[in-house]
């Protein structure tokens, strides 16, 4: 767990989330197609949905040495890459953070990187990632106030928001939450205000501090039966 004084710090040091436009070339994204179809054999399938590659298993392609220095050029050498995965998902993702309950990194940013949708055809851009202005820095969690108890693969699932930071008393407007988080009980977006929300665009970059809330919109509603991405963690020394 951390103490107070390292999650002030955490705190004290975040900044506005942003996107990198077409981040990713083309060759990029088919070189990491290739590696997400070539590690079936390690892919999760998650009680929750995702089905997941772990970095461990892919840490040592060359495509994912690339796109890790790519990043650490962006946000600094002094930055180390503590985790991430490939994902894909048939199932819009609930509130939560990125964070590691096994050391605790001294997280700083993730970023999350949009490979491919299905079908084919859609505009990957007709989902979204949705960033909220509170955080959470006791690990990695879940997010649904009130209940009901909820499965969870490796978050915990949190049910009092009393250790969630910056929460407020003005509700998300319902026409918002109708129309953005149509998959999210209401109860579970109490005290969460939106920060701000990126288009899903194939080959770009959300650059976001990691122990900030965040969900993706209900893809579903747009004609998106499923996407694949990668997320990647960085720490950097306090």
């Amino acid at each position: 767990m951390r103490d107070p004084s390292t999650i002030k710090k955490l705190q004290d040091r975040m900044s506005p989330a942003y996107c990198i436009s077409n981040f990713l070339t083309e060759q990029n994204l088919s070189d990491l197609y290739s590696v997400w179809l070539s590690t079936q054999d390690s892919a999760i399938e998650k009680n929750t949905g995702p089905i997941t590659v772990n970095l461990k298993d892919i840490r040592h392609e060359k495509i994912i040495k690339d796109v890790i220095q790519k990043i650490k050029n962006e946000i600094g050498e002094d930055c180390e890459c503590w985790g991430g995965q490939f994902f894909y998902t048939n199932v819009p993702y609930v509130v939560h953070n990125d964070d590691d309950i096994d050391r605790f990194p001294n997280a700083y940013k993730a970023f999350s990187m949009p490979i491919k949708v299905w079908p084919e055809e859609k505009e990957s851009s007709l989902t979204e990632l949705i960033l909220f202005e509170q955080s959470y820095f006791n690990g990695p969690a879940k997010f649904f106030k009130g209940g009901p108890i909820q499965q969870t693969y490796y978050n915990v699932a949190v049910y009092d928001y009393k250790d969630v930071k910056n929460i407020k008393d003005i509700p998300i407007p319902k026409a918002i939450t109708n129309k953005l988080l149509p998959h999210l009980k209401s109860e579970w977006l109490q005290g969460l205000s939106i920060d701000n929300k990126f288009s899903w665009q194939i080959g770009d970059a959300i650059v976001f501090d990691s122990l900030k809330l965040h969900a993706s919109t209900d893809f579903r509603k747009k004609g998106i039966q499923s996407k694949l991405g990668l997320s990647l963690f960085f720490e950097k020394a306090l």
